[in-house]
């Protein structure tokens, strides 16, 4: 079996990127829309928890903000995808290049792959973010805006862990 893509899987495999080119146009804002918006309920809920007053504007205001990070990780992929080149992509893996702690320790469990991936210098630098603007904008202590870091990332981490399983798992049966 060869290790390069054969020339009609490479048309195909343009003509996906095509489409998918086209769909992302619309759908990219929406989904992340819909990031932000889960993301800011987990927040203020945990707040609303640790007896705080938040408001859910402020909050996925907040959220929003801390997200200039990801689009900054996601320019950094690309950089990192640009410079290897196309001839370096032989699977959906290298699309993703490694920021965490995955890039320095290989695992074969899914469920460690998540947790060292997710402890990177954009994620940590996004949940930092985060914990700082709750701390300032809800008069949070120290101790409290640990607390909600904490749950939040635990939070975070197991519905990556989750998603990432399950997309797994209908890639294999499919």
């Amino acid at each position: 079996m060869s290790e390069y893509l054969s020339f009609d899987a490479s048309v195909g495999l343009i003509d996906g990127i095509d489409w998918g080119l086209a769909l992302s146009r619309y759908f990219i804002p929406l989904l992340t829309f819909g990031q932000w918006t889960l993301s800011a309920t987990i927040v203020f809920l945990l707040l609303k928890c640790l007896g705080g007053r938040p408001r859910f504007s402020t909050t996925f205001s907040l959220v929003a903000h801390a997200s200039v990070v990801t689009l900054l990780e996601a320019f950094s992929s690309w950089l990192i995808l640009w410079w290897r080149g196309v001839s370096d992509i032989s699977s959906r893996a290298d699309l993703q290049p490694a920021f965490g702690l995955d890039l320095w320790l290989k695992t074969d469990s899914e469920m460690v792959a998540v947790v060292l991936s997710s402890l990177g210098l954009f994620q940590l630098w996004h949940l930092a973010l985060i914990a700082l603007g709750a701390r300032l904008l809800y008069d949070l202590s120290r101790q409290r805006a640990a607390l909600m870091l904490l749950a939040y990332y635990l939070v975070t981490l197991t519905a990556s862990a989750a998603f990432s399983i399950a997309g797994r798992w209908a890639v294999e049966s499919a």
